[in-house]
């Protein structure tokens, strides 16, 4: 598949994968704010990420029988209930987003280069870091600036980086 997402979970490999059916279903099943969910930490980041995870891997398995492969288990709530370690919940939240930002075609990935000018410009009066930032990190830092996942995939990182320095009291 072009689109998607994998993750490995006792040596058995998942493919997630993000199709229009699947945006309504996680939407239907876990509120249009699951991405917020997602995101955060908690035992309701934990449900989110499970109830997508179960939703994008039906998806996978089921584009996977239409092209022809042959067909594997979809996997149950309850077999991921009793085989996931608290060590896996981050790796299962990242095969999450990736597969939803695979879905929609949004670029995941930046090698070289800063995010925008005021972002360059921050990281090199305050040399605060060597490598850019995750993805991951950027919707946890908007979190905790009160930003949601939508805006912030349309503002811009320097934006969400002065909203933070001014909640933090670390603003000029």
């Amino acid at each position: 598949m072009k689109y998607g997402s994998t993750y490995t979970l006792n040596g058995r490999e998942y493919r997630l994968l993000y199709t229009a059916d699947a945006y309504f279903d996680i939407n239907e099943a876990m509120g249009e704010d699951f991405m917020d969910k997602l995101v955060s930490a908690g035992r309701e980041s934990y449900e989110t990420a499970l109830g997508c995870f179960i939703i994008l891997q039906r998806e996978g398995e089921l584009a996977r029988r239409y092209m022809g492969y042959d067909a594997e288990d979809i996997v149950t709530e309850g077999e991921l209930r009793r085989t996931i370690l608290p060590g896996d919940i981050i790796g299962i939240k990242n095969a999450v987003l990736e597969a939803i930002y695979s879905g929609l075609k949004i670029e995941c990935t930046k090698e070289d280069g800063p995010i925008d000018a005021g972002l360059a410009e921050y990281e090199k009066k305050n040399s605060i870091r060597e490598k850019p930032m995750t993805r991951e990190e950027f919707l946890s830092l908007c979190t905790r600036c009160g930003v949601s996942w939508r805006d912030a995939l349309h503002e811009r990182v320097g934006m969400i980086f002065e909203i933070y320095l001014g909640r933090r009291g670390g603003g000029e």
